[in-house]
């Protein structure tokens, strides 16, 4: 699965449709719009919750835990909401290479999930 995001019309868009001006939901409650998007290539890890989503995450995507934002580690809980805190339940680095797109905006981007992710500077 990849990650999504919510425009500013209520759209949900992959991160691979995006474009530069595309204003997308952040933590803040705000819609800033994408400055910049570059394509990397990465050894991912495969990272699964325990409420059955998961996601290939890049060594450059910062999730949002209860320890701040990092890159994901076994047993870490994702605030997703009051009632709802999955934990990471498997993680495992994939040994081929895949294609990811990295967006440059202002916020800390929220999945309609409400998983909220950012990349490292």
């Amino acid at each position: 699965m990849n990650f999504y995001t919510i425009l500013e019309n209520n759209i949900i868009k992959k991160l691979e449709s995006l474009t530069v001006g595309d204003r997308i939901l952040c933590e803040d409650g705000n819609y800033y719009p994408v400055k910049n998007i570059l394509v990397i290539s990465d050894y991912p890890t495969f990272c699964r919750f325990s409420n059955g989503l998961n996601f290939y995450i890049p060594k450059r995507m910062l999730l949002k835990t209860t320890k701040g934002f990092k890159h994901p580690e076994l047993w870490d809980i994702i605030e997703i909401n009051k009632e709802l805190t999955p934990q990471i339940i498997s993680l495992k680095n994939i040994d081929r290479i895949k294609f990811f797109y990295d967006i440059l905006i202002d916020g800390n981007i929220v999945t309609p999930e409400g998983i909220i992710f950012k990349y490292q500077s």
